[in-house]
């Protein structure tokens, strides 16, 4: 387990079996069910649960995440291997990035750094741009610290070079099923292959007041409110994951226009 990482590395890890060639074929994700009286006094110990009952991702009123139970898993495959059996080809994965900031047990470092070399790595990998970038499907846990950093992290590694005529879109999926934990990656990993697929970018949920950041950084990213975005075409999107412990992961999805 890499905590609350564990899903997007969990499929990372099946990437770089099948790109190495030591696998044709994964199934990959995970699951956690977390809703027990010591896991929930563990976290409000830590101050990390909500004190109004409410996940609220990028809003200045947020105050820590709702718990919430799940399982998500990702069927992958080489391409040849996919196009033997005639499989229905959802997205294609084409860069993982994975960092450690050992900053704090609980905290990411203030500036977003660990995050933003995670985001970095996979887009090396990918062999692609920041500004080819269309989506983020963000940690976001509705945190003090997690989201500010995130949002400074995405802003650093995906706004230079981007013109105002492409917009750097972003959500959380926390605001409507709270944090899975281990399982989070995995799930949030598959709304952002359904965002590609279907063309939908979903919003978050109790969104009202965005955050603000030095420079307004803020205002030069698109956050996701009030409806889902239909219609814009997104090519690329990211899924990032970050685990208590300093564990930053990021997977870089590709809309399938194959056959």
């Amino acid at each position: 387990s890499t905590a609350c990482a564990t899903g997007n590395n969990s499929i990372g890890d099946a990437f770089n079996f099948i790109r190495l060639g030591m696998q044709d074929i994964c199934v990959a994700g995970a699951s956690e069910t977390s809703l027990h009286p010591l896991s929930l006094a563990g976290f409000i110990r830590a101050k990390s649960i909500t004190t109004n009952g409410i996940s609220r991702p990028f809003d200045t009123q947020r105050s820590g995440f709702v718990l919430g139970e799940g399982c998500g898993m990702i069927v992958m495959e080489s391409l040849e291997h996919a196009q033997k059996r005639n499989a229905n080809i959802i997205s294609e994965l084409v860069g993982y990035g994975l960092s450690s900031d050992a900053c704090h047990i609980t905290s990411p470092p203030a500036d977003g750094n660990g995050a933003k070399r995670a985001i970095e790595m996979a887009l090396k990998m990918a062999r692609l741009e920041p500004t080819d970038v269309d989506y983020v499907n963000a940690h976001a846990t509705s945190t003090l610290l997690g989201d500010k950093a995130e949002c400074l992290a995405v802003a650093s590694a995906l706004l230079p070079g981007r013109s105002k005529r492409k917009p750097l879109y972003i959500s959380s999926n926390k605001g409507a099923i709270g944090h899975l934990l281990g399982a989070a990656g995995a799930v949030e990993s598959i709304f952002t292959i359904c965002s590609l697929k279907d063309d939908k970018m979903p919003h978050t949920l109790n969104l009202d007041n965005v955050l603000t950041l030095e420079n307004n950084e803020a205002d030069k990213l698109h956050f996701i409110r009030d409806k889902p975005i239909v219609g814009a075409n997104p090519k690329y999107a990211l899924c990032n994951s970050f685990g208590f412990g300093g564990v930053n992961t990021s997977l870089l999805f590709k809309k399938w226009e194959g056959s």
